[in-house]
């Protein structure tokens, strides 16, 4: 198979570097260096850029440089020439930007160098590099464990995990790009040759194995140092295997003080589960770096129908108990319902966070099932639907306010500053605008007051993060800020402090006006007095340092809905701490919480660099070291 590699280069004589015009936007992105694009720079040592190639592997090689031709020349001298053409670009010198396209077969085992006449092409960055293409056999490993099969990722095949103490003799099959069997052949390392069936053994000390940076054994295969430790399925410690680099730089064999004899298990309907504090021994294990889909943005419960529940990319009719999964992979980064339609929802997608390539502002008309764009806003930060109309709606960019008055077909910009705007539900001709400073308008958006001075601040210190509007009162609003809990009776003109603690999202009960719910620093508080006292909101396992609370929301019930690590959790008012649905989970373990614990199903649970796996009836946890 024909492969593509794209390069951009920017290609200097070991005595200069190059520099692009900042009057013209030029192909070249980065100056001073030679800019490969995919399948981009393998590894990088200390003098050299390296790209792994397979033995008779076919490029299309294309990009830029300044040069009238180049010369990329193999490991015996031979030189495949490269022409190139003028384009309109040129760099800071008033250099002519050139490009070239052209195609080449890698069939020689080594090193493959760029040069011009002669010369060692290389580029500038702190110091003189040399850019090479480094051709070897493709290796498949035949005999050790592989990140692949912990994280289930096919490009992780390439990569060995090895134990502290152990001398490995690694077994490969070696092929070339066309998956030709390399039999009886040198491979180019060590004078090693692979035997009549293409099988050639690399023996590993992982004792002198640090030392050899960065971590390659060869061509693309690469290794992880890694540790582990093993319970039975009744908790009880087996063994372990921890290592760490020695002041000399040799990877040895550790005893840890901290591994507990035992972990607390839960099993049932044949699954065994691990409390999540058994863990608190692997510091790296952080319950938010599990993989959950859907849940790690807030919840939005229609404020008339609370059992219509919106996430990014996911509905529910039901109140949580089952969802329908929005079409073409849609996920949106900012939500807004209509308060009087619960079927009628708004979502943007940035271009650069969307998969299917959709992105803009959608609407749908039938509770996620098909969804219409409406616009085509590059940046959003927010959207609001008019409760007293629900044909206006308002987006909020980082630099302005547009407001459209039939349902998205025309756009009129009302501010030119501003971000985040908020509509009284209880008062819709109340709007308040958060941006550099507050905008506050009392006739439906037509006009706006900029206030500078918040509680009397004249110096435009205090900054107000979110409001929430109350049942209390349509006059009342109260604000997080970074002074405090502020207060308003005048819909949000004049603003007294009401409790100096630290706060940076808020919202009121809506079925009790004394209940005000805010975070900081991912810890939440709930007040029981209309906000001058708080005290803690979290579940008895949330562990600080370890648990953070992402955002949260309230419903119509009072229901509080809490995206902590992100998995959505919800609590009543005299209720428990309960996970809203497992199939926001999907791409993560199922948990469970019974009394008031948090317990993580073993098999195949994983974070950044923690893997965990049932294997044999025994519980097995790697800590990988990359």
């Amino acid at each position: 198979m024909r492969k593509v590699l794209i390069l951009m280069l920017t290609i200097a004589f070991t005595m200069s570097a190059l520099g692009c015009s900042k009057q013209q936007q030029s192909p070249i992105e980065r100056c001073e260096i030679i800019e490969f694009k995919q399948p981009g720079f393998d590894y990088r040592t200390p003098n050299n850029f390296i790209i792994n190639v397979y033995l008779n592997d076919t490029l299309e090689l294309s990009g830029y440089t300044v040069l009238d031709s180049f010369d990329i020349v193999s490991p015996s001298g031979k030189e495949t020439h490269f022409l190139t053409e003028p384009t309109k670009y040129r760099n800071q010198k008033g250099e002519v930007i050139r490009k070239f396209d052209g195609k080449m077969t890698f069939d020689e085992l080594g090193e493959y160098r760029l040069m011009h006449k002669g010369a060692v092409l290389s580029c500038s960055t702190y110091r003189y590099e040399e850019y090479k293409f480094k051709v070897s056999y493709k290796a498949k490993v035949l005999n050790v464990p592989t990140l692949a099969s912990l994280s289930g990722n096919k490009e992780d095949e390439n990569v060995i995990l090895l134990f502290a103490g152990e001398t490995v003799n690694l077994r490969l099959l070696l092929t070339d790009a066309k998956g030709n069997i390399a039999r009886n052949k040198s491979i180019g390392l060590s004078n090693l040759k692979t035997d009549k069936d293409g099988i050639v053994e690399i023996k590993i000390n992982t004792y002198d194995v640090i030392k050899q940076f960065p971590y390659r054994i060869y061509g693309d295969l690469k290794y992880y140092l890694t540790d582990y430790v093993v319970f039975n399925q009744d908790g009880n410690l087996i063994e372990s295997n921890f290592g760490e680099v020695d002041s000399d730089g040799h990877f040895v064999k550790v005893s840890l003080k901290n591994i507990p004899n035992k972990i607390e298990v839960l099993k049932e309907n044949n699954k065994i589960y691990i409390l999540s504090d058994s863990l608190n021994f692997l510091k790296d294990f952080v319950i938010a770096d599990l993989d959950n889909l859907g849940a790690n943005d807030f919840p939005l419960p229609h404020p008339k129908d609370p059992l219509v529940i919106y996430t990014k990319s996911m509905v529910s009719k039901d109140g949580g108990k089952t969802f329908l999964t929005y079409p073409d992979g849609l996920s949106f980064s900012v939500k807004a319902v209509d308060p009087n339609n619960p079927a009628i929802f708004y979502g943007w997608v940035s271009k650069k966070d969307s998969i299917s390539g959709l992105y803009g502002l959608f609407r749908t008309d039938d509770y996620g099932l098909h969804f219409t764009k409406i616009a085509d806003f590059e940046y959003v930060d927010s959207i609001a639907v008019d409760p007293g109309n629900s044909n206006t709606i308002y987006v909020g960019t980082p630099n302005s306010v547009l407001r459209s008055e039939d349902n998205g077909k025309k756009w009129k910009k009302i501010l030119n500053d501003g971000s985040i705007v908020y509509i009284n539900p209880y008062n819709p001709s109340n709007i308040l605008v958060l941006g550099n400073v507050l905008y506050v308008s009392n006739d439906g958006g037509r006009r706006f007051m900029r206030l500078f001075a918040i509680n009397g601040d004249t110096t435009g210190f205090t900054r107000l993060f979110a409001v929430s509007f109350t049942s209390e009162s349509p006059n009342i609003i109260y604000g997080a800020s970074n002074r405090g809990i502020l207060k308003s009776e005048d819909n949000g003109i004049v603003w007294k402090l009401l409790s100096a603690i630290d706060s940076e999202r808020i919202a009121v009960d809506p079925t009790d006006y004394k209940r005000i719910y805010i975070t900081f620093n991912g810890k939440m508080f709930l007040s029981t007095d209309g906000g001058k006292t708080f005290t803690s909101f979290l579940p008895s396992w949330f562990k600080e340092g370890r648990d953070y609370v992402n955002s949260f929301s309230i419903d119509s019930n009072g229901i509080v809905y809490a995206v902590i690590d992100g998995i959505i959790f919800k609590k009543a008012k005299n209720g428990n701490w309960g996970i809203l649905n497992p199939v926001l989970q999907k791409n993560s373990p199922q948990w469970k919480i019974v009394d008031n614990k948090i317990y993580i199903e073993a098999n195949d649970a994983k974070s950044l660099n923690i893997f965990i796996k049932v294997i044999n009836g025994r519980i097995v946890i790697y800590k990988v070291h990359y």
